[in-house]
């Protein structure tokens, strides 16, 4: 039985000036697992106190008329996401006797991405519409796994071991709904 506390919040200001829209916001992630685990899963010496987690993330938006048919635009932010919990509350007793001994981290750090996006928005005439779009992604703090080995056999528990990074581009072509047709064209081009 376990009560973790969390919490969420997102401020933001949208403010227009006579040549470019900007959107601006704050978000606040808390989260406290409230759990107590081993120090370490083969000794057991002492129990700790998970931590409570707290991170800000900026974000913000420009978008920029050009003409009456192009826009610019750009968005950065930071973005995090809470673990889910059977990554901080599995097998907390420690218990190594299982056949593959799987044990939680109730002090791991949300996955964390700073992302990047520029894109411009055209209308061709008046039922066609055109933008491409690229982004750049930087996440830390992914979720992995790390193996401990002691006398008696192994065990395996989850930490912030891994990272990516993101980049691509997307295309798109909208046909409005004028007269009997419409639709739209997508391509996506990413490397991962």
């Amino acid at each position: 039985n376990n009560k973790p506390y969390q919490f969420a919040g997102y401020i933001q200001d949208k403010i227009e000036l006579g040549f470019m829209v900007v959107n601006a916001g704050l978000r606040l992630d808390y989260l406290n697992a409230e759990v107590d685990y081993w120090d370490d899963p083969v000794e057991k010496n002492e129990k700790l106190r998970s931590k409570s987690k707290t991170h800000i993330s900026p974000r913000v938006g420009f978008s920029h008329p050009v003409s009456e048919n192009t826009v610019f635009h750009f968005n950065y932010g930071y973005y995090y996401q809470v673990p889910n919990y059977p990554y901080l509350f599995t097998n907390l007793q420690a218990d190594l006797t299982t056949g593959y001994p799987l044990v939680g981290n109730p002090d791991l750090e949300p996955e964390k991405t700073i992302a990047y996006e520029f894109g411009v928005n055209h209308r061709l005439d008046e039922d066609i519409r055109v933008s491409a779009t690229t982004y750049y992604k930087d996440i830390s703090d992914l979720i992995s796994t790390e193996e401990g080995v002691y006398p008696g056999g192994t065990y395996v528990q989850y930490i912030n071991g891994d990272w990516g990074s993101v980049k691509g581009l997307d295309l798109v072509i909208t046909k409005l709904p004028r007269g009997r047709f419409s639709g739209t064209l997508n391509y996506s081009y990413m490397i991962a």
